[in-house]
Parts: C-alpha cells; structure tokens; sequence
C-alpha cells in the first residue's frame, strides 16, 4: 500500500464525511454526520460475515449503516429527520448499478481528476473498466440486508480512486420484485409521514434519477482522511474488499412533503444517499 502525497490534487475529492468502522462486524454501524474522523458507535449491523477474498481478487460489497433508525414490527422502518417529521417506511428499493475501482492516472493528465468520472461509468458507453462490476442489483430498502455486489480478478495494476452508481433498472438487473415492475426505476420509497403535532399520511418518491461519487481510496477507519488515502497496487496475491456504505436514517432528511413535489423528494433523497455514503478499501494478501 503505497500512501500518496498531499499535493495530488484528487486528495481534496474525498473530504466529505468520515466514521471509523468496525470492519471485522460485517455491517456495522456508524455516525452520518458531515464531519470527519469520528469514532463510531458499537456495531448494530446484520452480523453476517465479509465476503471471502481470493489471492489477486477484488470483491465489492454493498452494506447499510443502521444507526438512526428504529426497525418496525413485520418490516419496514421509522426515523424523525432534521425537520422533525416522522417516517415509516413499509416498502423501498434502490438500483446500484455499477462500481469500480479507477486507475491511478499519468502525472501529466493530473487535470483529468478534477473533472471527475467520465460519462462512460454512467452508462453512455467508451471504454470498459476491467475493475468494474457491472451487473445492476436491486436493493431492499426495508430489508436493508449487506450482501455481494461482484467480483473481479485483475492483473497487475494501481488504482487510486472508486468510483459507485445508482442508476435505473432495466432487463437484466438482478433481484428484481416479482410483483413490481422496477424498469426504468432507481429508487421508490412509500410509507406513511408525520408533522410535528399532525396526523399521518401516506407518501411515495419513484424517479429513474441516476447519481454517483468518486472518492480517493481509504482504508479501515480512514475514510476522508486526506492523509490516509492510498494507492492500491494489485500485483501477486494481493487482492481487496471495497466496501460500500449508505445510511437510510440519513435518506429523508430535509424531505417535507406538504411542502415538496416528488421530483423535488427524489432529487433530496438521492443527495442524502450520496451525501452519506462512505468507502473503505481493506487490502489482502
């Protein structure tokens, strides 16, 4: 692991939230606030075990912060956001659709990294990223299970950056619902809302919106620590676990819906999303 010097200029890219994290507790649990290098709160998560990583592989995984929220008996679950409106969520989904690690780039095209990932990871074709997975997944935003998102085995190489999508669904996502047609779709959220002192109603957010974040590289407890980011050189039997967390007790806050259209809901949760992910990478050999 190679640590990259302050100047690179993608090392400003990444400081935007920070959890230290208990990476041996798979899915555990941390804080969603915008600052940095926090310690966390005891794991909450899942408990299921990290994936297995063989000798040159990288594999992806896709997890859930669950601080915030209070599970609902039967399913679902409830959080007040920072407006003080009440939230049950009864049913949710979100599509990643890809993530990948992104090459070190030439000092001589440095410039390249303040512009940010190319239209091509968004789906509008260009090269393909042999580091990249691809296959678009459907998440349960009420089961809120960590799971798998791919594996790559690659070749000799550095990689400095991680780049992670949301997209639409189409034909080919995998674990689509059997009784919703999710095509076309990245995100839908329905449940029930509360204004301080007022009464429950229903609410519902569907948009094909895609959004995304390219971060620099951090390892276990470093994430948005400028002087932690790294360079990952990938050669022999090394291989990497990059791990991708959201926070749903995050996903509604600043949503009034007396007060927004759905559009305008959409566009405020993919922002929490994106606001609160955080990606750490654990390299092996």
């Amino acid at each position: 692991m190679r640590r990259r010097p302050h100047r690179h200029p993608r090392a400003t890219r990444a400081a935007l939230t920070a959890s230290l994290l208990a990476w041996l507790a798979w899915g555990g649990c941390g804080d969603s606030g915008a600052h940095l290098a926090e310690e966390p709160d005891p794991a909450e998560g899942s408990g299921d075990e990290a994936p297995a990583v063989e000798p040159g592989e990288v594999v992806y995984a896709l997890e859930w912060d669950l601080s915030r929220i209070e599970r609902v008996a039967g399913g679902g679950w409830s959080v007040t956001n920072d407006l003080g409106h009440r939230f049950e969520v009864t049913r949710g989904f979100l599509v990643s659709a890809s993530a990948e690690l992104v090459e070190c780039a030439p000092e001589a095209s440095w410039w390249r990294s303040i512009l940010g990932p190319s239209v091509a990871w968004a789906g509008h074709g260009g090269d393909v990223n042999p580091a990249a997975v691809t296959a678009s997944r459907v998440e349960s935003l009420t089961g809120l299970d960590a799971l798998e998102f791919g594996a790559v085995r690659l070749g000799p190489s550095r990689y400095c950056q991680v780049h992670y999508l949301i997209g639409r669904a189409d034909t080919q996502t995998l674990d689509m619902p059997t009784d919703l047609d999710l095509e076309g779709v990245s995100l839908l959220l329905e449940g029930t809302w509360t204004p301080p002192g007022g009464e429950p109603a229903p609410f519902k957010v569907e948009t094909g919106l895609a959004t995304a974040v390219l971060f620099d590289l951090f390892p276990p407890g470093g994430f948005g620590k400028i002087t932690s980011a790294f360079e990952l050189e990938l050669e022999g039997t090394v291989g990497a676990l990059v791990r991708v967390e959201r926070v749903p007790g995050a996903l509604l806050d600043g949503v009034a819906p007396d007060e927004m259209g759905e559009e305008a809901m959409a566009r405020q949760i993919l922002r929490n999303i994106i606001r609160s992910t955080r990606i750490e990478v654990l390299e092996l050999d």
